[in-house]
């Protein structure tokens, strides 16, 4: 009998050490979006820009990223956002801006603020794109990150 209760006194507590014990997931840090990427082909202004929001560390539901676009009547490197007309859109971790935001613009800013993790809100860094005609023989434009 004193064997049986060593024996439960052992399961028992060795149970219970790893029913305490927490998946390294579990720590996960909070980071807001890393990476904004465009699509890679060539731009159709009546199916918009697809653009892909990653790197972040977060598990966001369809309605956690907020994208803020700031459409630039120039391509000069002096952004000022603040002078700039912002539009909002809500989403997902890939988004299409429509063409009626871009205009004729050649140039627009984007940053992403996602929710979640218990951080409240994760803000990006601002990501620059600039339209490019892939070559002179060619009507193909594409969105190509400026760096700011």
């Amino acid at each position: 009998m004193l064997n049986n209760r060593h024996l439960f006194a052992a399961v028992f507590v060795g149970g219970s050490c790893l029913a305490g014990c927490k998946n390294d997931d579990d720590f996960v840090t909070c980071k807001p979006v890393a990476n904004i990427t465009p699509q890679n082909t060539c731009y159709e202004p009546v199916g918009g820009l697809t653009l892909v929001a990653s790197g972040q560390t977060t598990s966001p539901d369809r309605s956690q990223f907020t994208w803020s676009v700031f459409p630039q009547s120039d391509t000069s490197m002096n952004s000022n956002i603040a002078v700039l007309r912002e539009k909002i859109l809500v989403g997902n971790e890939t988004i299409i801006i429509p063409d009626s935001i871009l205009k004729n613009s050649p140039k627009f800013v984007v940053k992403v603020k996602t929710l979640g993790c218990g951080a409240g809100e994760l803000h990006s860094i601002y990501y620059s794109f600039v339209k490019r005609q892939v070559s002179e023989s060619t009507n193909c434009f594409v969105w190509q990150r400026q760096n700011i």
